[in-house]
């Protein structure tokens, strides 16, 4: 120390660190200014007490209060009910897709029938006929001959669509059956008899079995003539809520728009228990247009 000079002060920091910055030095304390830290070395505590109630200060402004988490929820509540109709035309949409698909499989196996049966189509009883006891649905693959009189014949005999599954061009029953159907007719209720248990099995899609003109033959069908299609035996088989998936003689799979099923439920109230009046439903789906143009296909 030279005479005559200002003695230095010097700060010992508890924690043996010097402030960085510019300091304030209050009776043996210092407060940093940059960042309002402050440490203590003698015994009296007013800065240090002043920073922790600037950090409890500051904390207190990072929480949430009541009426944040309220408005929180009504902003989730409002999206979530703007996206839930945005989620259900998705989900038809996916459902309409997966459905095509199943039709367009079926379509596929009654090609590889045709191709090993000199272009002969399956069968079917209910298009074809053959007595009380042989009266069926085109939606049936599967019936119990011995529940219809006849003893002579096995208990279990396919038709239709379902000689796709008992002669093995098909391994999957379930591509018979709509995602979107929401009747009693389910692949899960008919699984017992796909493994063999007794009983008929019912599908989604509905077998047309012989042409306009009483074709059986493959080649001899128009391209355009529906084969196979989403159920339209009654109402509750009716499978989506504006249209229906048609599978045409060119393979080709369509969809059959029609707005409200007004088209589709016209057809079925007006010949219901008629006979005759399935044909009408089939020659409905064969028409790519209808007149006023409410039921068209894509």
């Amino acid at each position: 120390m030279h005479l005559g000079a200002a003695p230095q002060a010097r700060c010992v920091m508890t924690n043996g660190l010097y402030p960085p910055h510019r300091d304030e030095v209050f009776a043996g304390r210092w407060v940093d200014s940059s960042d309002e830290r402050s440490l203590a070395v003698g015994p009296r505590t007013g800065t240090t007490r002043l920073s922790m109630h600037r950090l409890a200060h500051a904390a207190g402004r990072g929480g949430f209060t009541l009426i944040d988490i309220l408005v929180s929820i009504a902003i989730i509540a409002v999206l979530i009910g703007i996206l839930l109709p945005s989620l259900a035309m998705v989900r038809s949409s996916t459902e309409k897709v997966v459905c095509a698909s199943n039709i367009r499989q079926a379509g596929l196996g009654l090609h590889m029938f045709a191709m090993d049966n000199n272009d002969y189509l399956p069968q079917s009883t209910y298009s074809l006929g053959g007595g009380e006891q042989w009266n069926t649905t085109p939606l049936q693959l599967r019936f119990e001959v011995g529940n219809r009189g006849d003893e002579s014949l096995d208990s279990h005999y396919w038709d239709g669509l379902g000689f796709l599954i008992g002669q093995n061009y098909l391994s999957d029953g379930q591509i018979f059956y709509c995602p979107s159907h929401l009747g009693e007719n389910t692949y899960e209720n008919f699984l017992p008899q796909f493994n063999g248990g007794d009983g008929d099995i019912i599908a989604n899609y509905q077998y047309r079995g012989i042409g306009p003109n009483g074709e059986q033959r493959l080649d001899q069908f128009v391209s355009t003539v529906a084969l196979v299609s989403d159920g339209f035996r009654d109402l509750d088989e009716i499978n989506h809520p504006n249209g229906m998936n048609v599978l045409r003689a060119s393979m080709g799979v369509s969809w059959f728009r029609d707005a409200n099923l007004t088209a589709i439920s016209n057809a079925i109230l007006g010949s219901a228990g008629d006979e005759d009046g399935w044909q009408n439903r089939w020659d409905l789906l064969d028409e790519p247009q209808r007149p006023g143009g409410w039921a068209f296909f894509d």
